[in-house]
């Protein structure tokens, strides 16, 4: 069973995504914590409903404080993988660099284009014909990591970035899940002696995975 630590801040559109998929997948994948840096994040709420493990920082808390206790719940969890999903605390390199487990992240771009916030904003403003989201290896550089996976739509000419936002959310969704499937399912997998994941016994090119070519195997 794939055990999942989850890192969230707001109102837990990825995590209800991914608590759908646990229970669509009873057996096979188990959330073992979630873990807020918000103490008013209406994610709370849902998972304590969904009967998981919650771990929330006190108000004003500093930031080195909850790295502390959120690396102790992930050493007590034990999970293969943390997962960001709506996580919008910077972590820290002595974070990453001492959680045992990779973390990964989907940010709503064709990385490495459009790193950081806005990024509907800024692809419209340059004009792309397409848009997407990508799953990468949380690094201590932002939104830097290694690409695992991608998926993309087109712009309209009538998109705005609230209708572009709006738009891209349901096909984040499906490619978060698309990649936990993976992990669940052992073709994707972290080789610790070369420190990188690995996709059905091969390293992933550098560019990652096309979701509209994997997403449905």
């Amino acid at each position: 069973m794939l055990r999942l630590v989850i890192l969230a801040s707001g109102r837990g559109s990825h995590f209800d995504n991914i608590v759908q998929l646990s229970q669509q997948q009873a057996g096979t994948l188990n959330i073992a914590a979630l873990l807020c840096d918000n103490p008013t994040a209406p994610v709370i709420d849902k998972a304590r409903q969904a009967g998981i493990s919650v771990s929330v920082a006190e108000p004003n808390q500093k930031t080195r404080a909850i790295e502390t206790t959120f690396l102790q719940e992930i050493a007590d969890k034990q999970p293969e993988v943390v997962l960001l999903a709506g996580y919008m605390r910077l972590l820290s390199r002595h974070f990453i660099e001492a959680c045992p487990v990779p973390i990964l992240n989907i940010h709503p771009s064709l990385l490495p284009k459009y790193k950081g916030l806005h990024t509907h904003a800024q692809v419209l403003a340059t004009q792309d014909r397409m848009h997407g989201a990508t799953v990468h290896v949380v690094t201590p550089q932002l939104d830097d990591g290694p690409l695992i996976a991608a998926a993309q739509l087109p712009i309209l000419t009538t998109d705005t970035p609230e209708s572009l936002a709006a738009r891209l959310l349901p096909l984040e969704h499906r490619l978060y899940a698309c990649v936990i499937g993976w992990l669940a399912g052992k073709r994707l997998y972290w080789n610790y002696e070369h420190r990188q994941f690995m996709f059905d016994q091969q390293p992933l090119p550098p560019h990652g995975l096309a979701f509209e070519e994997y997403g449905s195997e």
